[in-house]
């Protein structure tokens, strides 16, 4: 069996990681924001770019505090994408039961 042998404070916080609660919330919450003004302005069809951003602008905000979370050295790719894959799930199925 392999064993951790290094800062005890170190170790605990690196098992706490998985899956990053802030790409999850920050996608979820701002996924279903822009998932709600693409459907109140029509956006896409319309061929409207300002439209375009009205929905972008959300998805590039939270995509923005996922990427500092590994800039920061805070997470691995993989806990971002696992926790922006958990909050894009919870973003579509709460537009879509509301």
């Amino acid at each position: 069996m392999i064993k951790c042998t290094g800062n005890a404070k170190k170790i605990s916080e690196g098992r706490r990681s998985f899956p990053s609660g802030h790409a999850s919330s920050t996608l979820g919450g701002l996924g279903y924001t822009a998932l709600l003004l693409s459907d109140e302005f029509r956006i896409f069809g319309s061929g409207d770019v300002y439209k375009f951003m009205i929905f972008f602008i959300p998805i590039l905000s939270a995509a923005l505090v996922s990427i500092s979370r590994i800039v920061d050295y805070r997470h691995h790719c993989i806990d971002v994408a696992f926790g922006a894959a958990i909050g894009l799930i919870s973003a579509i199925s709460g537009y879509l039961y509301f």
